[in-house]
């Protein structure tokens, strides 16, 4: 994943270095958005240099979307990517919100394709990394619980984007190996069911009803008998009877979701 990683990083300062900018960046400048401090290290710290806690301003700025503002920040996508992969994330708020002014942009439509291909492919490299990357049992039941999943925050953080989820339920759909289908038990077992919701409360956005949409377009993929039939397989697999048990439980509540 390094590798795809560096040639998606790559890729997006290739397509993106046109939009050089100079200067201060288009913020809010009331007392309690930026401060002044803040508005000059915007001004003078090199884009590749600006660490996250620096960038976070910038994304929370509640100043207005412009073409202007547009052009900033394609700018400076490339250092919100990387700060992304190496999991410092530019939000006060979580990998969630990182992106969320790509929605004002809707880049899927207004932006040049190789733009937009750019930032869908970021997006497919970082959840294959995910689904990749084992989950932490160190703390047993109670860890897996109360951990929010890796893989429903980056799928949040794209339908906050305004990006499509789809190409990354079907990569989920066709990932072999123990850690994808952890990965669906655990959003599965952590979800609200009585109310058809997943765990993470980004999903709710009050001004953003396309991305409830999006996590009930989750919801229902989620709710399938080849799910069930799939955690049901590794249920049978799984040496661990603790993980077992898990699995067991998803497979369970999909089970029950087929039915009704």
């Amino acid at each position: 994943m390094k590798q795809a990683f560096a040639a998606s990083l790559q890729r997006a300062r290739d397509v993106f270095q046109r939009y050089e900018f100079e200067g201060r960046l288009e913020v809010c400048r009331c007392k309690v958005c930026v401060s002044p401090a803040v508005d000059q290290a915007l001004a003078t710290t090199p884009r590749d240099q600006m660490p996250a806690t620096l960038l976070s301003e910038y994304t929370h700025s509640a100043h207005p979307w412009t073409e202007r503002v547009a052009d900033e920040f394609r700018f400076l996508l490339p250092r919100y990517f990387e700060l992304i992969v190496a999991d410092d994330i530019p939000s006060q708020f979580g990998i969630e919100c990182c992106l969320d002014r790509l929605s004002c942009a809707v880049y899927r439509q207004n932006w040049p394709e190789i733009e937009a291909d750019v930032i869908d492919a970021f997006f497919l490299v970082l959840f294959q990394d995910c689904l990749s990357t084992p989950i932490e049992f160190a703390g047993g039941h109670l860890e897996f619980y109360s951990a929010d999943e890796r893989a429903e925050q980056i799928l949040c953080m794209v339908a906050n984007a305004g990006g499509d989820i789809h190409p990354l339920l079907r990569t989920w759909e066709t990932a072999k190996g123990r850690n994808p289908t952890f990965r669906l038990a655990h959003m599965i077992v952590t979800a609200d069911w009585s109310k058809d919701r997943l765990r993470n409360s980004a999903w709710l956005q009050r001004f953003r009803p396309n991305v409830e949409v999006e996590m009930k377009a989750v919801v229902g993929w989620l709710s399938r008998s080849t799910v069930r039939e799939r955690l049901e397989q590794a249920c049978l697999e799984e040496s661990e009877p603790e993980l077992a048990e898990i699995l067991s439980h998803a497979e369970s509540i999909v089970g029950r979701l087929v039915q009704t």
